[in-house]
């Protein structure tokens, strides 16, 4: 993440946590309890990264705090220096520790993470050293110094790519409906809230869930809320729909839908609302032309993610009450694999 954001620290089961323990996307009851004991791996990638740049520059345009690498450090020598900073990150809530260390002092870091990388390993340690020092102290200092001003660090080329995706938007004229326009924010009828999260506890449940919506349409007027969700991809928009079984983006929507519905109760519990007979996916493509789109969910689809949700949900409490992290839930209630 560019941006620190305690969401992510909440212990609870969120729509992306499903993958752990869904068989279709991999994953099984013990790489889902790896997850929750916050032992798994970590998710980056640099195509997560630049999504939540996009993100950040259409719903939190506040928080785009950031300063471009004009360093010319080697791709690798940042590579390294990103995971060092990373490892040795001042502690957001330890006051009496707020100040980082000149580069040099981080030599064990340094060490690991030219491991991590694969550096230079037929290289002296102090060669390794060295050059890591010669090449990455620029861009070190760089990172030090933006995150003490609450800012992160991008590319040129993200700089490039982030202004080409937001002209992509701005030239749908969904893009600029959805995104942009406050016109019917004026009218009092319809509100748009971005960037909404909320955790809830369910009875059917031994686990608090939580969701955290990219953008919530409510009509006041008639008491429907309509889910719109910002993706990026590096696909072309006709092959969006293949991301979309891909990722089980209508499970996702649906979890955002159930979301949705409580964060609306807790925040108005004097109204009732309900979802709209369809919600929306605005997609950007994040290389070639940078074309955006919007993508109509139907009800059928989002029914139909409902009850992928729901299952999940159901598999996950069978190994919560049984404590049985092993064994698939298949085979645990039937002795076998059936094919």
């Amino acid at each position: 993440m560019l941006v620190y954001d305690p969401y992510y620290d909440i212990k609870a089961v969120s729509n992306s946590s499903l993958r752990h323990i869904n068989p279709e996307e991999g994953g099984s009851p013990a790489l889902f309890k790896q997850h929750w004991d916050g032992n798994g791996p970590k998710l980056a990638t640099a195509s997560l990264e630049f999504g939540n740049l996009v993100h950040l520059a259409v719903l939190e345009p506040h928080l785009l705090n950031y300063q471009v690498d004009k360093t010319n450090t080697p791709d690798k020598i940042r590579d390294i220096v990103s995971t060092v900073f990373k490892n040795v990150k001042v502690d957001p809530f330890d006051l009496e520790n707020s100040e980082y260390k000149p580069f040099e002092n981080y030599y064990p870091a340094i060490m690991s993470a030219c491991d991590e990388h694969n550096y230079g390993k037929t290289w002296k340690d102090e060669t390794r050293i060295n050059k890591v020092l010669e090449n990455g102290g620029a861009y070190f200092t760089l990172l030090t110094k933006t995150a003490e001003e609450d800012g992160f660090v991008i590319t040129k080329s993200q700089e490039e790519r982030m202004d080409r995706c937001l002209a992509g938007l701005n030239n749908d004229k969904c893009g600029r409906k959805l995104i942009y326009m406050v016109k019917e924010e004026a009218e009092g009828q319809v509100k748009y809230f971005n960037e909404q999260e909320v955790t809830w506890e369910d009875e059917k449940y031994s686990f608090p869930l939580k969701g955290k919506i990219d953008r919530l349409r409510v009509d006041f007027a008639t008491g429907e809320y309509t889910i719109i969700d910002l993706k990026t991809t590096a696909k072309n928009l006709a092959q969006f729909s293949e991301s979309f079984e891909t990722y089980h983006y209508a499970r996702q929507m649906a979890a955002y839908e159930i979301a949705a519905a409580k964060w609306l109760s807790q925040k108005y519990p004097d109204l009732a609302f309900k979802p709209s007979h369809r919600h929306v996916i605005l997609a950007v493509e994040t290389k070639g032309e940078f074309r955006a789109a919007k993508f109509i969910i139907k009800r059928r689809t989002i029914d139909a993610g409902r009850e992928e949700y729901l299952s999940l949900l159901d598999r996950l409490q069978h190994h919560f009450e049984t404590g049985d992290w092993v064994n698939d839930y298949e085979y645990a209630k039937d002795g076998a694999y059936y094919i």
